[in-house]
């Protein structure tokens, strides 16, 4: 089976990539932007094929998907706008007699149709392809990504979030197990799976663990919505960008603390990783 990897040169796109390059039964090609640039990201992996894919540019689709059998589809954090990125390459998708998608959605999507991994669910189910929704719980790499430009200026972690309880899954579990997904797809198929750690733990909870573990002077803001809002505008944040992350952390406020599921475990056979080891691996990123 040959699978077109999109959003290869990133945290979960370069996971997945690293999972699937010693399966047999998977040819990979990595979706990227920048053949040549992109392709030395690659280096360690063996036999990998790298096309010219990008998302805001339709060109790119057919040949990217010339000759694939099963798409592995994520959202870049800036595209929010999802009819005008995402339709096109779901209806491309489907012209070109490709029926399976494994989509990279994320926890209680199906509670809000103004998330935008919901839309893409959406769009998938409406041209009646066969589906796997990897719905994962929130990312440990979004304090080493996303959240780390705020960490090492300010010292600070400022969200919508109050006291909320997220569940804390690695990225590189969630390579590890769309990579067993994707070459089991016939027994998971047209599922929504949810994929969580072991642990539910707020922003608050997080940055004390943090802190004591790595020595770090790291602090928790919570502000309000609107106040967020406008902080990161100021920043010279995009408007859509803002808007995903507010839903994304403000939400679970309302939603009440997430369901831990099993899902992992059971299909790895092994436990997922805790966060104490992502913090102790990572702590070079939050000292001074």
């Amino acid at each position: 089976m040959k699978v077109l990897i999109t959003g290869a040169t990133g945290n979960v796109g370069l996971a997945l990539l690293r999972a699937l390059v010693d399966q047999p039964s998977i040819e990979v090609v990595a979706g990227v932007r920048d053949v040549d640039k992109d392709k030395a990201q690659f280096d360690e992996l063996k036999h990998l094929e790298c096309r010219h894919f990008d998302f805001g540019r339709e060109a790119t689709f057919d040949a990217a998907l010339h000759g694939i059998d099963l798409v592995f589809l994520l959202r870049p954090p800036p595209i929010a706008d999802i009819p005008r990125f995402f339709a096109p390459l779901i209806q491309k998708i489907k012209h070109s007699g490709i029926t399976k998608v494994v989509l990279l959605s994320v926890q209680g999507a199906e509670r809000s149709n103004i998330i935008p991994h919901r839309k893409i669910e959406k769009l998938i189910l409406a041209h009646e392809l066969e589906y796997i929704f990897l719905r994962p719980s929130y990312f440990m790499e979004n304090l080493t990504t996303t959240l780390l430009p705020e960490i090492k200026a300010l010292r600070t972690i400022t969200l919508p979030s109050r006291n909320a309880q997220f569940n804390w899954v690695s990225v590189q579990d969630i390579g590890a197990i769309a990579a067993n997904l994707m070459v089991h797809f016939e027994t998971h198929k047209n599922q929504a799976l949810v994929i969580s750690g072991n642990e539910n733990l707020s922003f608050d909870e997080v940055v004390q663990r943090l802190n004591r573990l790595t020595g770090a002077r790291i602090r928790y803001k919570s502000v309000n919505p609107l106040r967020y809002y406008y902080l990161k505008r100021r920043e010279g944040q995009p408007r859509d960008k803002v808007m995903v992350m507010l839903v994304l952390h403000f939400l679970p406020v309302l939603q009440g603390p997430p369901k831990i599921s099993d899902r992992f475990q059971t299909i790895m056979q092994r436990k997922p990783i805790l966060l104490e080891q992502f913090i102790a691996d990572n702590q070079r990123h939050f000292l001074r």
